[in-house]
């Protein structure tokens, strides 16, 4: 179910660049005040993990791609960005609770060089894993060869259970941000799902003890 926040004709849908393959689409080239998004279907989730390709035509405009993750309303969600401006790229996470943006983790091109080979013609992977804990973690890869650029892990108590993000819908966004020849930008390969369950360190009323020459866990009888 795909419900576009624009008009019809904002996100497309059309044969990718090289294989054929059916993808969705933007090529507005006007600068917008909003994101455009599209929700990927009606369930909700908890655990989850959201991911999506993405591939530009051209390198030289300003633009910005992402997902909404845990999604409520408008002024509630988990936000994954990546916003690929001439000479500035920059990936990150950032929670919108109660109208209040909040960034949690992000790199820059300027001072995180890898974001400095991500090229047009390339597809790119940006996928967001979210608890019930609150943790999570936001990664930016290659898509054919899984080759990660960028891992952010984070948290944030609106995730857990009882948090304003405790559960919510999947959305993807698109936006130019200056008027300019934007091309074409290519979105395929979206997957939502429950992932597997987050790995535990240390179980409660238990103890672990790190020591310089090994590591001590307590274990359950």
């Amino acid at each position: 179910t795909w419900q576009s926040s624009g008009v019809a004709s904002d996100f497309g849908f059309a044969d990718g660049p090289l294989s054929g393959n059916e993808t969705i689409t933007r090529s507005t080239t006007t600068a917008e005040a909003s994101a455009r998004e599209a929700e990927a279907g009606t369930s909700t989730f908890t655990n989850v993990e959201f991911s999506f390709d993405v591939q530009r035509s051209v390198n030289a405009v300003h633009v910005e791609m992402g997902s909404y993750v845990r999604y409520v309303d408008s002024n509630n969600y988990l936000r994954l960005f990546l916003t690929w401006n001439p000479g500035v790229i920059s990936f990150g996470i950032s929670k919108k609770t109660l109208g209040t943006v909040v960034l949690l983790k992000s790199v820059k091109q300027s001072s995180y060089p890898p974001l400095s080979g991500l090229t047009a013609g390339t597809w790119y992977r940006c996928r967001v894993v979210a608890f019930a804990s609150g943790n999570g973690v936001a990664t930016l890869s290659i898509a054919d060869t899984g080759a990660t650029i960028a891992a952010l892990p984070f948290f944030t108590s609106e995730l857990a259970t009882g948090g304003t993000l405790a559960s919510g819908k999947n959305r993807i966004f698109d936006q130019i941000s200056a008027t300019g020849a934007a091309g074409t930008r290519y979105y395929d390969n979206i997957y939502a799902a429950t992932p597997t369950a987050e790995p535990t360190v240390c179980y409660p009323s238990q103890s672990i003890e790190f020591r310089h020459d090994s590591t001590l866990r307590e274990m359950a009888e």
